[in-house]
């Protein structure tokens, strides 16, 4: 039975919760099915327009730096509206997108309507990810366990999906199909109801008139109003942005260069299927490998490893750091497989690893401000970090195939740098050492320059007397 009081607006834990964690998962299907699904486009698209390889890996960088550059926008407008407002707007808007991208005829145009694309899908993705909170208490745990889950699912389904309706309807049809199964974040943001606001009860004439005069004073107030919404919105977008965070030198490694380094994940992600395409195997096979990556996503997502870091067995900076420095020896190591039996062992190992490091990885960047009130502002940066590291390698992988003519070097760069983010992982308690030093000589000097002032001023005092 559902525990409502009247500081809790939400069904904790039971009965409608559940509906609410179901509708967030079924977003981030579709919303995490499509970016990976980006690389089957892209095989497409450079046959169609005759674009190089640079030019069509620029669109899944600025798609995928728009996308997560949204999240603290989204989350400031969920504060002041409702994730029921928000996201059924994106989800207006992401059809109308999706549908429209279909009609392209010119190859330069394509990069306007995916801007676009990424910004309405962006304003659903940072919901996504948090609406069930408010939702859950004793079982939190397990509801963050399936709701990262869901991503491994949409790789599981949409990119074979994807292949399917480009075999039969070219890609063209396979956007507009993709355009109505979109549209389903519509309903899932209906199912996201706001809190019901807190009323008084009414019990007699006098109550009403009182009412009544408050309406009105509110009403005549109408323009300072928005003034002051337009205000704390600017204000709320800020805060999201929280600039104090860059003196914390364990936040600047694990949620800025860390989730800088972190878009190697999906620029491996992308280029997993042109790059199997172009080794001679087919486009149908080539869809499978996400199938086998998305599989083993869920399950490394679904085991009780997390109860480990719970009962602080190890570390999460441990369990993170070293299933990404695995991870980047077996990205290093793919240029070198050829057939399509290793590939997808290659995809199953990566899929479980990623699917163990990078939550672990998330939970390191949201204790690096060492406040849980200043995580929120902690993901925002993280979330920028990581679509510039995509805008970024993404394009660098794209432009070094159009160098070489083979994927060998873009892959070997996916590698080094989740080395480097598995590496930055593991120095994590060194960090955590090394910013307490600097606190610690902090806290000295500002004692030290007090004990000097109130010296400096019994001096004054003395010369006075």
């Amino acid at each position: 039975m559902a525990r409502r009081t009247s500081t809790t607006p939400y069904p904790i834990d039971t009965g409608y919760a559940w509906v609410v964690l179901a509708s967030c998962c079924v977003m981030r299907i579709l919303l995490d099915g499509f970016w990976t699904s980006l690389g089957i486009l892209f095989v497409n698209w450079e046959a169609y327009f005759g674009s190089s390889s640079s030019e069509t890996s620029l669109i899944g960088s600025i798609f995928m730096m728009t996308l997560c550059a949204m999240a603290p926008v989204s989350s400031v407008l969920v504060s002041r509206l409702s994730c029921r407002s928000v996201v059924v707007g994106a989800g207006i808007c992401t059809f109308i997108c999706c549908f429209a991208a279909s009609f392209i005829t010119t190859f330069w145009h394509l990069y306007i309507i995916m801007t676009l694309l990424s910004l309405s899908m962006g304003m659903s993705y940072a919901p996504a990810y948090s609406c069930f909170i408010p939702y859950f208490d004793q079982h939190a745990a397990l509801a963050y366990m399936l709701s990262t889950a869901s991503t491994g699912i949409g790789l599981l389904a949409v990119p074979p999906l994807m292949e399917f309706l480009i075999t039969h309807y070219s890609w063209q049809g396979a956007l507009q199909i993709n355009s109505a199964i979109m549209a389903n974040i519509c309903v899932c943001g209906i199912v996201l109801r706001p809190s019901p606001p807190k009323t008084i009860p009414i019990k007699s004439r006098k109550d009403r008139t009182e009412q009544k005069n408050v309406e009105f004073k509110i009403l005549a107030q109408t323009d300072s109003s928005v003034k002051m919404s337009c205000f704390n919105f600017l204000h709320d977008l800020c805060a999201d942005f929280d600039l104090s965070l860059f003196r914390n030198v364990r936040f600047i490694f694990q949620a800025i260069i860390a989730g800088f380094f972190v878009g190697a994940i999906a620029t491996y992600t992308i280029y997993l299927v042109p790059y199997a395409v172009s080794i001679g195997i087919s486009d149908f096979k080539a869809s499978l490998l996400m199938l086998f990556y998305g599989v083993f996503i869920v399950v490394a997502r679904l085991s009780p490893i997390s109860w480990m870091v719970d009962k602080k067995v190890i570390s999460a900076s441990t369990l993170g750091g070293i299933p990404f420095l695995i991870l980047g020896c077996m990205v290093t190591f793919t240029p070198f497989v050829r057939t399509f039996t290793h590939l997808v062992v290659v995809s199953a190992g990566y899929g479980i690893f990623q699917g163990i490091g990078f939550p672990m990885s998330l939970i390191v960047i949201a204790e690096s401000p060492g406040d849980k009130k200043k995580a929120k502002g902690a993901l925002a940066w993280y979330l920028i970090a990581y679509g510039l590291g995509c805008l970024i390698c993404i394009f660098i992988a794209g432009y070094l195939y159009d160098l070489t003519g083979s994927y060998q070097y873009s892959l070997i760069l996916c590698g080094i740098w989740t080395i480097i983010t598995g590496a930055i992982l593991l120095c994590d308690p060194f960090l955590i050492r090394w910013q307490s030093q600097l606190e610690k000589h902090h806290e000295e000097c500002s004692s030290g320059k007090d004990r000097y002032t109130s010296l400096s001023s019994g001096n004054v005092e003395v010369t006075q007397v």
